[in-house]
Order: structure tokens, then sequence, then C-alpha cells
């Protein structure tokens, strides 16, 4: 089969980068580029031949005769056509103890996950291999998710990935449009470049019943296909008293930079079974605004004092919707929280969402991360490569702030090491909430939390990562928690 164009521009952009490298070892089965780059390094090149088992078993000979180089073995594997040379590494009996792994993705046949601990695979088969088993087998640091066509981030990865020790994975991608045949991965990915908050007001209709007096209390324009009554946030929760009495369930929506607005009618309550839907939360700029609001980095926070209200925070769509229907079923007010995070579609959220109980997605035995709305699948991804370096966490999606699930904290609580991660500010969220349950529980676990800074003002356009509210801070601050040496890691 000819090579595409883009493969070959993939490797040509591969080659040009690894020039700069005298490489004492290199390893690229698919490619006649790399002798190219034994011209700048002598020595640098070598074929193995053979079926993938053969070929792993000389791979690991080659190294036991070279193991004194002070240099690591690089291997470039192309996907999807050396996944089975991929498979074949795992079935050593002794993993290479020095060792880079570049995966070539032209064609993106693996879905990047930016900054994270790992990615999933895109098409909708059963996973061709156990990625999260070949990591911790191996102890296999992943070195990130890199565009082949962003050279310079690329470029810059190399220094410390080539200089550095141990066994190191990186993973340079193609474009990311889904190629031709595959189907949505049913584990994990990114679904548009829309935020939850979008797709899950493009849903509401669907979810209103008929008996519903939809309230919108927020200055910006009403979504298409959305029909309610517009109101002032400082009398919002008059209009859902109203709303009560006059036979209806209430469903007001309010922006989070309102809330002050509309905080002193709130405080005494809302009527029986009303949902507050709380949008652009968290990091999200009003239009000219150089500063995030105040009232967005403490949503949480204000309305922790409104009188019997229960807070939930959804981590994707599916999960907003199943809490859309619990709120039709109880007599308690609660607060639907939204944020800008991207939307997501997964089947990770497959337990039904119940009142004011929080859903374990993973087990682990050393930590355990308890995470809040958008903050769970970055959770998910830095356990999973935490648990590269033999460290198990447990990963929480809280699913309810208040009341906060004492049964899944004593549970957590007996790693003996507690991570909170929240888009909100230290102050009021889930790290107070955490702590106060924490002392009233009389328990005590060392306790360290990830959250949005209180002061000085956050800039426009501020990422969370500046923040470490992104896998790679996730994991280190998992690892100042277990006390692990940077150096090890």
């Amino acid at each position: 089969m000819a090579e595409s164009a883009v493969q070959m521009r993939a490797r040509q952009v591969l080659a040009e980068l690894l020039s700069d490298w005298e490489l004492c070892w290199l390893l690229w089965p698919a490619c006649s580029l790399a002798r190219q780059l034994a011209s700048q390094a002598p020595g640098a090149w070598f074929d193995l031949d053979g079926e993938p088992d053969s070929w792993a078993q000389q791979l690991q000979a080659f190294w036991h005769c070279h193991r004194d180089t002070p240099q690591p073995l690089v291997v470039v594997l192309e996907l999807p056509a050396d996944l089975d040379r991929l498979q074949a590494l795992q079935s050593l009996a002794t993993p290479l103890p020095w060792l880079v792994v570049l995966l070539l993705d032209a064609n993106s046949w693996l879905a990047p996950v930016p900054a994270s601990g790992g990615w999933f695979q895109r098409n909708s088969e059963p996973p061709t291999y156990a990625w999260s088993s070949w990591l911790r087998q191996w102890n296999l640091d992943f070195w990130g998710s890199l565009s082949l066509e962003e050279p310079k981030p690329i470029a810059e990865r190399l220094d410390p990935l080539m200089t550095g020790a141990g066994r190191r994975l990186l993973h340079l991608h193609g474009p990311t449009a889904t190629p031709a045949g595959h189907q949505e991965s049913h584990r994990l990915l990114l679904s548009t470049p829309d935020t939850l908050e979008a797709v899950f007001l493009q849903q509401l209709p669907d979810l209103i019943q008929e008996s519903t007096a939809l309230l919108w209390a927020c200055s910006s324009q009403m979504p298409a296909g959305l029909s309610g009554l517009r109101c002032h946030p400082a009398r919002a929760a008059s209009a859902a008293w109203g709303a009560h009495r006059a036979g209806y369930f209430p469903m007001l929506a309010i922006s989070a930079g309102d809330l002050g607005l509309a905080l002193q009618e709130l405080l005494p309550g809302l009527p029986p079974g009303c949902l507050l839907i709380i949008l652009e939360a968290g990091l999200c700029w009003e239009p000219g605004q150089d500063h995030l609001s105040p009232a967005r980095l403490r949503d949480l926070a204000l309305l922790r004092q409104v009188h019997g209200l229960a807070l939930a925070c959804p981590a994707d769509v599916e999960e907003a919707a199943q809490l859309v229907r619990l709120s039709y079923q109880t007599e308690t007010p609660f607060a639907l929280r939204l944020t800008q995070a991207p939307a997501v579609r997964t089947s990770l959220g497959s337990v039904p969402a119940q009142a004011g109980r929080s859903h374990c997605l993973r087990q682990g035995q050393h930590a355990a991360i308890l995470a809040l709305g958008p903050m769970v699948y970055a959770s998910l991804l830095a356990a999973e490569s935490l648990a590269s370096w033999g460290l198990e966490c447990q990963v929480w999606d809280v699913r309810f702030l208040k009341p906060l699930d004492r049964e899944a904290l004593q549970q957590a609580s007996l790693t003996g090491h507690l991570l909170t991660v929240e888009e909100h500010c230290l102050q009021g969220g889930l790290a107070t909430m955490t702590l106060e349950t924490l002392s009233l529980m009389e328990l005590t676990p060392k306790v360290h939390h990830l959250a949005l800074p209180a002061t000085p003002p956050i800039p426009r356009a501020t990422p969370g990562e500046e923040f470490g509210l992104d896998a790679d801070g996730i994991q280190r601050a998992m690892r100042k928690l277990m006390g692990l040496a940077t150096s090890m890691l």
C-alpha cells in the first residue's frame, strides 16, 4: 500500500527533530529516514528484522550487549502498523531499563488528550492492548501527547526526554480529525469545542417536563429552543416562589457572576424541589472584563449559605441530565453548577446519580482524589499515570458538595491521603467542606488541595493549567502529598 502524504510528512518532521541529536542507538523499523540520521551520528541507526516476538527478543539482546552506553535506546514506532511490536515489548520477561519510545501517530489513530497521563483508543472496538497495565508493568513515564503540526513544543520536550533516565514515552500525533471508518470512543473522547454548559443547554428542552416553569435570570440571551419567563437576578427567588405557589416546578437559571445580586433573596431558601441552574461558573470571563469576577470564584461558597439548598456539580453532560431528572423526584431544592469545561461523552458515569451520594470511579489503596465537576476526568488520567509508578489512587466523582457523602469520605480516608481538586477558590468550596466534615467525623488523613486562588485577581483567559488544574498538575500535587522525590519522577 502506498504511503500517504500525511505519513511521509510526519516522518520528515520527526527526522528533522532527531537530526539535532547525536543518538547512540536509534531503531525505526518502518522508515529508511533513520539511515539519514546515521550520517549525523555514525552508528546511530540499526535494523532488526523478524516477526514482532522475535524482534522484541533481538531488541532485548541488543540492549544487553550495549547496556554500558550512557545513552538511552530510542525506538520509533508508527501506529497502527507497529502496534504488534508495542505488544511484543510487553511480553518481554525483563523490561529494558533505559528506553525512549516515540509513538508516531500520523493519522491520529489514538485520540490525544493534551497535558495528561494517558489517552484512550479512538475506535469503538475493544482496546487492542491493555494500555494502563502496560504502563504499570514497565513503570513507563508518559511525557504527553504533542502535535506534529507544532514542532517547536516537541523540540522543547525532546531535550529533557533524551537526557533523563528511565523508561519514557512520547506520543506524536497528526491532525486530530477522526480517521475514516473509526467510530466514537466508548471510553473517553472530547466531543467538540462546545462547553459542558452549552451542550447541556442544547439538551435542556428535552429534559423539561410540562409542569416546569423556566425562569431565566441571566443577562445573556436565552438559547434557542428554550422558552420561559425572564426575571431580574435580584427577584429570582421571588419568581421561583411564585411559580411554586401557582403549581409549577420552578427551574431557575442564573449566572454565577450575578449571585451577589440574588443572594439576599436566596438566603432564606428556595421552594421545595426547585432546580437552580448556575451558569458561567469557574473560569469564565465576561465580555470586556480583564479579570475574573469574584462571584465566579466563590459561587459555591455563596450558595452553601442558602438555607436547605443541596449543591450538585456534574462531571459530564449525561450526569447533568441525570441530576435534572433527579430534581423532579425530590422535595429538596438543589443547585446544578455548570462550567466552561469541554463537553465530554463517556460511559464512566453509567451509575445513576443518587441524591447526596458520590461515585467511586477508580479503586486504590495508597491515596484518594476527591474531584468536583470538570476535574473528574483530569483526575482519572492523572491516577492512571500515577499507577505506572506503583501509586494506586482512588478517584471519586464527588457529585454533591452539599451534603458531602460521609460514607465516601470514610472510605477515601482509609487510604490516609486525600487530595481535593476543584475549579473554585480554596475557601468555601470542596477543600473547606472536606476539612469541616473530616473534623466532625474525627478523621485525620493527610489532606492536600488544588483550587483556584482567591487573590490576586485572575487575568483574562488564564488557563486552569496555571493553577495545576490538569492531569499533570494533579500528578505533581499527589506526588508532593505522598512525599515522593521529584528526581524519582
